[in-house]
């Protein structure tokens, strides 16, 4: 199951992301998410898009610049299996449909 809690680092200090979602593998890559923050410090929205080359298992995580950032969120939530806080909330409620939401994420990470 993936874990949230990585830290994003943006003005001299580390914080976490309010959210990340989880994304089919596309071009040649695998393992993808889009780690979403805003900086405490100066209050920029931080979009990070963290994927795995499938041919020699690479793994980059790059910056999405504040220009870049709506035509990249905008692309990538076709591209959204789920997200970190769907999970989380999933959890919570363990009774009923929930227990759908979970196995059907469970399904999801089978490539992962």
């Amino acid at each position: 199951m993936p874990k949230g809690g990585s830290l994003i680092y943006h003005c001299g200090m580390n914080f976490e992301e309010y959210n990340i979602w989880y994304l089919e593998p596309a071009n040649g890559f695998e393992r993808r998410e889009l780690r979403l923050g805003i900086c405490p410090v100066c209050g920029n929205n931080i979009v990070i898009l963290s994927e795995t080359r499938v041919t020699d298992g690479k793994h980059f995580s790059s910056y999405i610049k504040a220009k870049h950032q709506k035509n990249v969120i905008e692309r990538e939530e076709s591209r959204k299996l789920y997200t970190l806080k769907e999970l989380r909330n999933s959890k919570k409620k363990l009774s009923g449909g929930s227990m759908g939401l979970i196995q059907q994420s469970k399904e999801r990470l089978a490539h992962y």
